[in-house]
This record gives structure tokens, sequence and C-alpha cells, in this order.
């Protein structure tokens, strides 16, 4: 994992699809290559600092994901659609890639994977078919933790030298 050049914006989703692969690959229950790709698409999104955050009126504060998820039950159609997404995907990147930074929060990462496994369920009532899958976004959901982990040991992969002590996934034997 060579950190010595830059990788340009159209290139970032096949950089991370890579190492997403490369360490899922070594997974003794491997997800599909189509989860793979798809939290590939959120880590690129999620490169953009203002996705972390939401505006009201001139203020910008973090986003209260479990408040956003209560206040989708009384949203209908696309709204609510765009919302069990947002508040899915900005789950899988705290509870993935910043999840040492939720130790410092007033609720733990069980209360954000709780949130996205529940966003992602309700996503999947308005996109049964995605990725040439049915039921994509409950497949998602039912893996939340696993590509959570995934993410978590890329990312510290990716921001660390090499160290086999960061790895939450079980490896197959060789």
């Amino acid at each position: 994992m060579g950190l010595n050049k830059i990788i340009l914006g159209k290139d970032l989703k096949a950089f991370f699809y890579k190492e997403l692969d490369l360490i899922n690959s070594q997974a003794v229950k491997p997800i599909s290559e189509e989860i793979l790709f798809y939290s590939a698409g959120v880590l690129e999104n999620y490169t953009s600092s203002e996705r972390y955050f939401e505006t009201e009126g001139s203020k910008v504060r973090d986003k209260t994901l479990g408040q956003k998820l209560l206040e989708s039950n009384h949203l209908r159609g696309v709204a609510k659609e765009r919302a069990f997404q947002d508040i899915g995907e900005t789950s899988l990147v705290l509870c993935g890639v910043f999840r040492d930074s939720l130790n410092s929060k007033l609720v733990d990462l069980s209360f954000y994977h709780d949130v996205g496994q529940n966003a992602f369920s309700g996503l999947d009532s308005f996109r049964p078919f995605e990725f040439n899958m049915h039921g994509f976004y409950q497949k998602v959901s039912e893996n939340f933790g696993y590509i959570t982990d995934l993410l978590f040991t890329v990312s510290k992969e990716l921001l660390e030298t090499k160290n086999q002590d960061v790895l939450n996934i079980k490896i197959k034997a060789s």
C-alpha cells in the first residue's frame, strides 16, 4: 500500500475498492463484490468533509443521525429514501473510518451501528433491487458490522504502517 503518489478523484473509487478487496479476499466469510463496490463508492463520496455536517440557516453542525432517523418516519417518498441513504452511509463511515472518534461522544459505537442498520433496512424497502441483487440494502444492513470492520481495517492500514494487530476480520489460515 504505497502512499507515495497522489490519487486522482476519478481513480479514488477504484483505489478504495482495491484496498477493500485485498482485505476482504483474505476473510473467512468475505462479502460480495457488489457490497464492496458500494462501500468503495461511499468512501469516495465521504472524502468531502461537508458530507459529515448539515447546515441549519447559517449554522454548520454535526449530523444528529439518531434524531434524523426518528424524523424520517414523518417523511414520504423520495425524501424518506434520501434520508435513509444519508443516515446509513454516514453511520457506515463513522463506525468504520472514524470509529475511534466515537469514544468521545455521548453515545457509543453500538448506537450508530444500530442507526445505520435501521436506515439501510428502511432503504431496502424503497430500493429492493439494487446492483442486480434482490435485498441489496438489507444485505448491507445485515453485514453492517463486518463492513465497518473492513472500513476500519483499511483506514488503519492506509493511515499507519502495516500493523497486523489492527485486523478485526478473521483471516483464512494459509
